[in-house]
């Protein structure tokens, strides 16, 4: 059997520890607030990127990513997983009908984390701005000269949580040996959990991955549609995906020594900025993130950065996975890490792209086959909130637990089991009845 704690270390000043049975912060441990960033390629009939202009949305919610083709719906924060979702919904309703009915020929969102054919990098066009927002474009040009425009069309989901008022004047009192001003509480916290997600980050990968199909043209110029057989279940995620060409190395023992070791990769030149720094996790601050504002306004939530567009679904994401997320954030507060090294953090990212493999017969956790690694922390985190009376949370576990125990029971797996070799094809018809769907309902 997997020793569950043994996996669990991260890079740490003082252990904070909570205490779950406390009364006050039993009673508000499920409570969390949500946002998700959501990615998607627009791309015509054909299931070729866009050439057009992106629309003018006159909408916050509605921003370009990288490429002009490259939609972010940006939804606001909410307290009900229900709402977080209707909202997005709404979101890619509005899209949909205004991309229905483009004047230069209809339109619609990608609904896979892969790009579709590509016809050539010069398809990939950059995305642009005015006058006044000119820096966001010359920044673009600068990743596409340093990574090249292939790798950039990759869309994920980044999914922020914070933990409401109650919880974190709860977490406090609850708070084991561990002393501190409010402020410097709440920046341990969520330096602390970010760490643990970092050593748990092989977990999130392999039971969220869902993109294990790429065209042919991904990778060879000019190259007719052609599915390429699944080698990872998550390519973006993959050693060849969205990463750096280096491997960061973070402080979390406190804010500033955090923020520090952030702005060291920026001043010996490894990243421009802040953004560039491709993590699977980052603590963040309220409002437009800078690690000025970080240090100045504190940490207000951690954003997830490594999952998947869920094709099955019209809004990416299942309810059950952003609860997961909030569960083992849980969980993994309640558990006693040990300090780990500069080279653990490193050992935790090749973990994480060894668990994006679609062929995970050779893919060990601690020794231990992955598929067994994670059942046996689902089996640890359903104890460990069935001894806090937290039973109605099971269900979500369980959730889980059947991507492992069903045939094609992960999306990865059930995509290539329904695709087959027919990915561009499969995603037009599936991208074209979704967006038909929303458009009637926008």
């Amino acid at each position: 059997m997997i020793d569950c704690k043994k996996i669990l270390s991260c890079s740490l000043g003082d252990i904070m520890r909570l205490d779950f049975g406390n009364e006050k912060l039993n009673a508000c441990m499920l409570d969390g607030e949500y946002g998700l960033e959501v990615e998607s390629q627009r791309v015509n009939e054909q299931g070729q990127l866009a050439q057009t202009p992106n629309p003018e949305w006159k909408d916050p919610r509605i921003d370009l990513d990288f490429c002009e083709s490259q939609i972010e719906l940006i939804t606001g924060v909410h307290t009900r997983i229900e709402d977080l979702l209707k909202e997005l919904h709404e979101l890619q309703a509005k899209v949909a009908k205004k991309l229905w009915h483009r004047e230069g020929g209809r339109e619609f969102l990608w609904h896979c984390s892969n790009p579709p054919w590509i016809a050539g990098e010069a398809s990939i066009p950059i995305a642009q701005f005015p006058d006044e927002k000119k820096e966001k474009e010359t920044y673009r040009n600068y990743l596409a000269e340093k990574y090249g425009r292939h790798i950039m069309l990759y869309s994920g989901i980044h999914m922020n949580y914070s933990f409401p008022k109650t919880f974190l004047e709860a977490a406090k009192e609850a708070a084991i040996d561990f002393d501190a001003t409010r402020g410097q509480f709440h920046n341990q916290l969520y330096l602390q959990l970010a760490g643990q997600v970092l050593a748990y980050d092989w977990l999130i990968v392999y039971l969220i991955a869902a993109s294990p199909l790429m065209d042919a043209s991904f990778y060879e110029e000019g190259s007719k549609p052609r599915t390429i057989p699944p080698r990872f279940g998550s390519h973006r995620l993959s050693e060849e995906g969205y990463w750096n060409y280096f491997d960061p190395i973070l402080e979390y023992g406190d804010i500033e020594s955090y923020v520090d070791s952030f702005g060291r990769l920026i001043r010996d030149g490894k990243i421009r900025s802040a953004s560039e720094l491709y993590y699977p996790i980052r603590p963040k601050n309220r409002g437009v993130f800078s690690l000025k504002r970080l240090l100045e306004l504190g940490i207000n939530h951690i954003e997830f950065r490594m999952i998947d567009i869920n094709p099955f679904l019209t809004e990416g994401i299942a309810k059950e996975d952003v609860l997961f997320l909030q569960l083992l954030s849980l969980y993994l507060l309640a558990q006693n890490p040990e300090p780990v090294t500069a080279k653990d953090q490193v050992a935790y990212i090749a973990r994480a792209k060894n668990a994006a493999s679609y062929d995970e017969t050779e893919v060990f956790i601690d020794g231990v086959p992955i598929r067994r690694a994670a059942f046996a922390v689902l089996e640890d985190m359903e104890q460990f909130f069935l001894e806090n009376g937290k039973r109605e949370v099971v269900p979500v576990i369980s959730y889980q637990k059947e991507k492992l125990t069903r045939e094609n029971g992960r999306y990865c797996e059930r995509l290539v089991h329904e695709f087959g070799d027919a990915y561009l094809a499969s995603g037009i018809q599936l991208s074209g009845e979704r967006a038909r769907k929303l458009m009637e309902e926008g």
